[in-house]
């Protein structure tokens, strides 16, 4: 039986190691600077904002001086910086106020310049404290950091995505804990509100009724679909690449070797690194059999402001083989083969005599009845080099979620290549995995989004595993036990 090590070779394994998943840490001082803003989403208005957050922890390097790296958004008029410190572990704090100043309850605050930052661990140490203008205002607001100016990058809480890749939705997530369209809850309701005014007339009087539509446009959170495109005509076992994205108004959604990026060659290892810090997506494709272009190699998800074009991503080629290894010179071109984003949303209100009617047009799917379908490692013969095996669901009351190698499973070996392929054909699930690092048995594997049929619940036992291949780190044979585990997604 040929193991996937032998199919794609150790060499090919080597060349995504250190480009791609090499640089997981999101720092590193690559020679680039970067500006990241930092903003609230809570609820009423502030008279003044502290901002606390602790640099070491987040491996933070500022430009300079706390007071020549970090300037105020300049539309808070009437407030100012009026304290900003640096403790010596790493404790840093700003504070916004001034004697005429009101700070919106979503806004973004300031921004700051890094040579060197893990966004993922400053946003852990970020909090705020707001003092309220009036009874009721959220006096702890979220704190917002990104790489663009809109705080509601963070987390729009209108849109049905998870903007700030944290696994939480819209009213789910702490960050809309306090915006007016949660109400506190987790729920999005359409509403139709008609309030009938009393008044008093009398003789010779006249009363004149204006009505007034207006239409407002929530601030533009666009989610865009990047397609990479190998341009070439030639035949590639493994393509390794990378994006420079400092020109481009956004970011890519997730971070590190979390960023949302699928292959979208089949039967493919892929392997993604989102280094924020230097703005530049770093993409690696082995494929099990080989594949030619030009053909559409990837896609990812990317957050903008404003809609990005072409020419704002910057694709370098590092390195590619053809499938027996032997580099490909000269080296092959990739490019962006299309961005498509998705716009705004807006809200119409109609105010007519003495009759106000508000309406939110939302778009409500029906709930799923969704589970999650993990695979577990029991026992080994050895540490675990690779492993590849299927299960055939004919038997479950459903499909996995998405297609192909596109299907909804995540990787749960840390620093492992993941391919996932869903052939709907022969209701079959083809999963694999090369450790970078040898592991061992008891370990989850992989899970993996099921949609059932409607009042109908999938078991483990319908989720049958075939081992197709297992091997240790030298692709020598190894045995191997697994199991399924089925539970309702959250």
């Amino acid at each position: 039986m040929n193991t996937w090590f032998r199919k794609v070779g150790m060499g090919a394994t080597a060349l995504m190691l250190a480009g791609v998943l090499g640089g997981c840490n999101n720092g590193g001082n690559g020679g680039g600077l970067v500006r990241l803003f930092f903003g609230i989403v809570g609820n009423g208005n502030c008279s003044s904002v502290t901002v606390n957050l602790n640099l070491s922890q987040a491996n933070a390097v500022l430009e300079g001086t706390p007071q020549d790296s970090c300037a105020i958004n300049s539309a808070l008029t009437g407030c100012s910086i009026t304290n900003i410190s640096l403790a010596v572990d790493g404790d840093m704090s700003v504070t916004i106020s001034g004697a005429n100043c009101t700070i919106p309850g979503t806004t973004n605050l300031f921004s700051c310049q890094f040579q060197d930052v893990d966004l993922s661990q400053l946003r852990d140490t970020a909090s705020a404290q707001c003092t309220c203008k009036a009874a009721g205002c959220d006096t702890t607001p979220p704190v917002c950091i990104s790489l663009t100016p809109d705080p509601g990058s963070c987390e729009n809480c209108t849109n049905g995505i998870d903007d700030d890749g944290n696994g939480l939705v819209d009213c789910n997530d702490p960050a809309c804990q306090d915006n007016p369209v949660c109400n506190g809850s987790t729920s999005t309701t359409s509403t139709s509100t008609t309030n009938t005014l009393s008044s008093t007339t009398t003789t010779n009087s006249t009363t004149t009724t204006n009505s007034t539509t207006t239409s407002t446009t929530l601030q533009p959170n666009l989610t865009c679909t990047i397609i990479f495109h190998l341009d070439d005509d030639v035949s590639v076992g493994a393509l390794q690449f990378d994006t420079d994205y400092s020109n481009a108004p956004g970011f890519f959604l997730g971070e590190a070797g979390s960023v949302q990026c699928s292959s979208l060659i089949q039967n493919t290892i892929a392997a993604f690194n989102d280094k924020d810090a230097q703005q530049t997506l770093s993409s690696g494709i082995i494929s099990l059999n080989g594949f030619s272009g030009p053909v559409n190699v990837s896609e990812c998800t990317f957050k903008a402001s404003v809609t990005p074009v072409k020419g704002d991503f910057h694709v370098t080629v590092t390195s590619a083989t053809d499938p027996n290894l032997v580099d490909i010179t000269p080296l092959p071109a990739v490019s962006i083969g299309s961005i498509d984003c998705n716009g705004p949303v807006t809200t119409t209100t109609t105010t007519m005599a003495g009759v106000t009617t508000t309406t939110n047009t939302t778009t409500t799917t029906a709930g799923a009845n969704n589970f999650i379908v993990k695979f577990h490692l029991d026992s080994a013969g050895s540490s675990v080099g690779a492993l590849q095996w299927h299960t055939n669901y004919s038997a479950a009351p459903g499909g996995f979620q998405g297609r192909g190698g596109s299907v909804t499973c995540s990787n749960l070996v840390v620093g492992a290549l993941f391919a996932p392929n869903d052939d709907e054909a022969h209701t079959t699930l083809n999963l694999g995995l090369i450790a970078l690092t040898p592991f061992t048995a008891p370990t989850d594997l992989v899970q993996c989004t099921f949609n059932a049929t409607a009042g109908q619940t999938p078991t483990a036992a319908e989720f049958p595993i075939v081992k197709d291949d297992a091997t240790d780190s030298d692709g020598n044979e190894i045995t191997a036990a697994f199991s399924v585990t089925v539970t309702p997604a959250p």
